[in-house]
């Protein structure tokens, strides 16, 4: 399939008419929105922190974004006025491009994206509790659209329904792009994207690195793209790209200007107590899975850790952990309670107490209880907390 969409979009760079357009030229004009903290569905790790990654790269590439920023969480409410003002912004002039990360659904063959407070227990409730994407498209129609319109869904995740809900289909369907269309889908029809592990979605990610490579047209962007993610899901994500008949050479940023010619500021970390705990979380499911990378991925270069003696080398304390990895049979978390105790500028401390059974592959069965430990997290340039320093004391 990957290999069809190549070909595609190397006939239609080939035989588009060519229409330079260096990045800025015409008017810009996105949206953007990430769903993490849902209400009623599974909380996601990472759309949050995708959303705020793809503003600042299209505010580098000279976009203007409805809201003057990244829409995190909205309610179905807060996401109609947004799709509303977002079309009636654009003109004929305009290039256009609506970003969503969070859950979607397809559900009797439409897609819907689900806004934070969605609630809903079976697909008759879609209608009322969703917002459906064609909604974007009939709102873009109406006002006339833009020279260029891009759509970017990185909302095939998990479905978010309990089995027996009638949704069968599984992630997201393919929709006919109206004129002058390109629609991105993390992952190709039926499929379910991965949310990630290190902060962003592997999309998102990819779509993000590829916006800092200069004189990429849109097309190559997207393809760059897709080829990246099937190499890093080792070919089990595949993004798929739907597109109507639009200029070849649109440029989102050129080796003169944009997103290649600006630096990107330190980026500031979500204060959201989800996204504070999210590391936390993370070693306790790398326990859990036995994911050392999973693992290893949420401590910073310079982290140390105090647990009898202070333990300052890095490598040594992932080494040892690898070590102890490698003799678990199994680990069973029995509780977990982390409590967030401030957070001061770019660090963020939290006290977590838990209870854990290790079985270790030679039969012996170690049982921790009461752990106390208190982590002091930093935020890391690209916007995610990281662990810096772990201590921890056994009461019992």
């Amino acid at each position: 399939m990957l290999l069809r969409l190549v070909v595609l979009l190397a006939l239609l760079a080939m035989s588009a008419p060519v229409l330079a357009q260096p990045a800025g030229d015409d008017p810009r004009l996105a949206l953007v929105v990430g769903v993490s903290g849902y209400r009623h569905l599974d909380p996601l790790p990472n759309p949050a922190n995708d959303a705020r990654a793809m503003a600042r790269a299209l505010s580098l590439a000279g976009f203007d974004l409805v809201g003057g920023g990244p829409s995190i969480d909205p309610d179905r409410g807060a996401l109609e006025r947004a799709i509303r003002s977002f079309a009636e912004r654009v003109d004929r002039r305009t290039i256009g491009l609506f970003y969503f990360a969070g859950h979607g659904i397809q559900v009797r063959e439409r897609n819907y994206l689900a806004p934070a407070d969605a609630e809903l227990s079976t697909a008759a409730d879609a209608d009322r509790a969703l917002v459906a994407a064609s909604q974007l498209f009939r709102q873009l129609q109406q006002t006339g659209g833009g020279r260029v319109n891009i759509v970017i869904l990185d909302a095939c995740r998990n479905n978010p329904l309990p089995p027996g809900a009638g949704v069968d289909q599984r992630g997201l369907g393919t929709m006919d792009a109206p004129t002058a269309t390109l629609i991105s889908y993390a992952t190709q029809p039926g499929n379910v994207a991965m949310d990630g592990d290190a902060g962003n979605s592997p999309y998102t990610q990819a779509l993000v690195e590829a916006m800092l490579k200069p004189d990429l047209t849109v097309l190559e962007l997207f393809n760059e793209a897709g080829l990246s993610v099937q190499k890093r899901t080792s070919g089990q994500q595949i993004p798929w790209v739907s597109l109507s008949p639009m200029p070849s050479r649109i440029y989102l940023a050129r080796a003169s200007g944009g997103i290649a010619a600006a630096p990107a500021a330190p980026a500031q970390c979500s204060t959201a107590p989800a996204d504070i705990r999210r590391p936390v979380d993370a070693l306790f499911r790398a326990w859990t899975t036995l994911d050392f990378d999973l693992y290893a991925a949420q401590w910073q270069d310079d982290a140390f850790q105090v647990a009898g003696k202070i333990q300052r080398d890095r490598a040594k304390i992932l080494e040892h952990r690898r070590g102890l990895f490698g003799r678990l049979q199994s680990v069973a978390v029995k509780r977990t309670d982390p409590v967030i105790e401030r957070i001061d500028g770019r660090l963020a401390f939290v006290r977590n107490t838990y209870t854990m059974e290790f079985l270790l592959k030679n039969g012996r069965r170690i049982v921790e209880t009461d752990v106390q430990e208190s982590y002091m997290l930093a935020c890391d340039g690209s916007g995610r907390w990281r662990i810096k320093e772990n201590f921890d004391y056994i009461a019992r």
